[in-house]
């Protein structure tokens, strides 16, 4: 587990959560990611990739050497999407008999102040600006069918916002 192409905030804060710390204080007014307790999880998240990450340019192209890796039979372990588990288990790929014997899931090792895990994700909001709220809210109803999600889920291989849309191979 080293980084993706570009460093994302979201590869440490799973880390700086389970060591105790934050990004903003609660109140958002006070930044907190200099913390004593957020450094901690920085500094064990950079020491786990140290110890466990011997490949020389795993911090700079992390992705692409982890797929590689898999592809080839080699040993490596990653924090990913269910975008990469879809790519090499999908029936239809010819990679999926030789990998999908290879791969199984993992929790995010836990630390001092708990189990925290942050993969990304995505948000629909309606700006106070918004000219067309109504449409907006419309537009995000649709989105949040129970069809719609369905239809997301199978073609973006992402778990669905509803959970009674999840199912096993989403």
């Amino acid at each position: 587990m080293g980084q993706k192409d570009v460093m994302l905030l979201h590869n440490l804060a799973p880390w700086i959560w389970n060591y105790g710390g934050d990004f903003l204080s609660p109140d958002t007014k006070e930044v907190r990611f200099n913390s004593c307790r957020a450094l901690d999880g920085i500094k064990a998240y950079f020491d786990f990739v140290n110890t466990y990450c011997h490949h020389e340019n795993v911090l700079q192209n992390y992705t692409e050497l982890t797929e590689n890796f898999m592809v080839q039979g080699s040993y490596c372990f990653g924090i990913f999407t269910p975008l990469v588990y879809a790519k090499y288990l999908d029936p239809n790929s010819a990679s999926r008999v030789q990998l999908s014997q290879y791969i199984s899931c993992a929790a995010m090792p836990a630390g001092p102040s708990g189990h925290h895990t942050f993969l990304g994700g995505s948000n629909l909001a309606i700006s106070p600006f918004s000219q067309h709220p109504e449409e907006a809210w419309t537009f995000i109803s649709f989105l949040l069918q129970q069809g719609t999600q369905e239809l997301l889920c199978k073609h973006s291989h992402l778990p669905p916002s509803l959970s009674k849309c999840y199912t096993p191979d989403f």
